[in-house]
């Protein structure tokens, strides 16, 4: 997403782009992509972000901060991401 859609996600209330993919998404997942979207402008704002690269980095972060607090991922010291392997894990 650029940093211009990010914008329009602030300003409008609605994220920019194809906006039938999102319709057509389940609720779990607009729920997921909508709170990473707010984390992702809360970065935004908080670290005045100007640049398309910045935007980009915040939008990672954001993913994996997402990614790390639903216990989809850990982190160790040495910084390699590392999966959860759950009995029960759906990919939908």
């Amino acid at each position: 997403m650029t940093l211009c859609a990010y914008c329009h996600v602030e300003e409008h209330g609605q994220v920019g782009g194809d906006v039938g993919a999102q319709t057509e998404a389940s609720p779990k997942r607009r729920e997921t992509l909508g709170r990473i979207d707010e984390l992702t402008l809360t970065l935004i704002q908080v670290w005045a972000v100007h640049t398309q690269r910045q935007a980009d980095a915040v939008r990672r972060l954001a993913v994996e901060t997402w990614l790390q607090r639903n216990g989809v991922i850990t982190i160790t010291q040495n910084k390699k991401v590392l999966p959860v392997f759950r009995e029960q894990f759906a990919h939908n």
